[in-house]
């Protein structure tokens, strides 16, 4: 998007200034307390940030869709969706998120006493051969697989074909900078961070949220709090699935996103 390139060229103190009206305020964020929308850089300046995925997105509605689109995301994308309704409400008729990331490794959600131990773990896994080393130990068929199993509700769903599929892309060239960069990322917005925005800002983009009640990472019970923002007009959860819903029961999840889309299309 002109104007913007990923983190560079935005303001991350907009926000709080305009938080009701009171350019003294500053915006809650929930459970991570009373942080201002501030010091969102990468602080190693990666590419790899939610800011730059939202112009990919935004840009592949622009040029391949030609006109406004729904998105749905799982897990970390959710965030990425989010983004891109924030940043271009323009194009994003509304978003759908499905078990999202609350991103632990943020900064925000750390222990601040162990937050130097995470950033000093984090650049010797980017910075040194160590990195390389764990990536390849992580980009195996096996190791894909057991994490496969961990996060679905029916591990019997983790197919050869969905293990290839995953892992495949992580064997090219580049991937494993890519990968490494986006681990040492402990910046960035959190999820209710930006329901928070969508909801304050009177963009209007509705957000649907789908959560896997199985899901061993994401506690469904966040669904809860994460309605209380009114830019959420839709909640289900998915009885018995895991972590990644589409796949898992995916007529149950592309009911959801039909009813979801349905609802706004029919909201004057």
């Amino acid at each position: 998007m002109e104007g913007l390139n990923g983190e560079q060229g935005r303001d991350f103190s907009s926000f709080p200034q305009k938080y009701n009206g009171d350019e003294n305020a500053v915006a809650p964020f929930g459970p991570v307390g009373t942080t201002p929308f501030t010091s969102m850089e990468h602080p190693l300046k990666s590419v790899y940030n939610f800011y730059t995925w939202s112009e990919q997105v935004t840009s592949f509605i622009d040029d391949v869709v030609g006109g406004e689109a729904f998105l749905a995301c799982n897990s970390i994308g959710s965030c990425v969706g989010l983004q891109a309704a924030i940043d271009r409400p323009e194009v994003v008729k509304g978003v759908v998120i499905l078990d999202p990331s609350l991103r632990l490794l943020n900064s925000k959600r750390q222990n601040p006493f162990f937050v130097p131990l995470v950033t000093a773990f984090q650049k010797l896994l980017r910075e040194t051969f160590v990195g390389k080393w764990f990536f390849s130990q992580v980009a195996t068929e096996k190791t894909v697989s057991e994490v496969l199993k961990q996060a679905y509700g029916d591990p019997e769903q983790v197919s050869d074909e969905l293990v290839k599929c995953i892992l495949n892309p992580g064997l090219t060239e580049g991937a494993t900078d890519v990968f490494l960069d986006f681990i040492s990322y402990s910046a960035g917005p959190l999820p209710e961070e930006q329901l928070k925005i969508l909801s304050f800002e009177g963009n209007d983009i509705p957000v649907g949220i789908g959560w896997g009640t199985a899901d061993p990472w994401e506690p469904s019970s966040t669904i809860d709090l994460y309605a209380l923002e009114s830019c959420v007009t839709m909640t289900r959860l998915f009885d018995g699935v895991g972590h990644c819903p589409q796949d898992e029961a995916p007529d149950v999840v592309n009911a959801f996103i039909l009813d979801f889309i349905a609802s706004t299309e029919n909201q004057p």
